[in-house]
């Protein structure tokens, strides 16, 4: 997964994804990995502040399992947050 962050000007994060065919296979695939990505910003979005923030899902996805994509998104998440308190604004 790449994660792509823009600050924006809200006060609240706001999340894209890209979850192509290729990336992620069939429909169930495809909604199981888009669900686990929303679930996951929910629980960090309080550390995200004001980013727009847009998750790539790369072909490979579907053989990990839910816990393996849950703990890559959540080194994602904190990585960006430590980059927004810094000034940086991609990751």
């Amino acid at each position: 997964m790449t994660i792509l962050s823009v600050s924006n000007e809200l006060r609240h994060p706001r999340l894209g994804t890209a979850v192509s065919i290729k990336a992620a296979g069939n429909a169930v695939q495809r909604n199981r990995i888009k669900r686990l990505i929303r679930e996951s910003f929910r629980l960090h979005q309080d550390l995200l502040g004001g980013s727009d923030l847009v998750v790539l899902v790369r072909p490979g996805i579907c053989s990990r399992s839910n816990q393996q994509i849950l703990s890559g998104l959540d080194t994602h998440w904190r990585t960006i947050a430590a980059h927004a308190h810094t000034g940086s604004d991609t990751h």
